[in-house]
């Protein structure tokens, strides 16, 4: 999954980046975003992301990457 969003992640003197747990990329999901995995035409699999906690607590989930180019992370 891939998420992306006009958000400064730059926390200064930081050795992570500022990356909130609550929302997605400072931006709160008030409906979520359901998330399906389908098997041969059959749903096995369906949950909704409001937070960035919720999609880390996903089966064998992490943070691989980041970046900021100055207006987007």
């Amino acid at each position: 999954m891939a998420i992306a969003a006009p958000y400064n992640s730059t926390l200064t003197d930081g050795t992570v980046p500022n990356i909130p747990y609550n929302g997605l990329l400072g931006v709160q999901l008030v409906d979520g975003i359901t998330y399906i995995r389908t098997f041969e035409g059959e749903i096995i699999f369906s949950y909704v992301v409001t937070d960035l906690i919720e999609v880390l607590n996903l089966f064998n989930t992490r943070v691989t990457n980041i970046g900021y180019d100055g207006n987007y992370t």
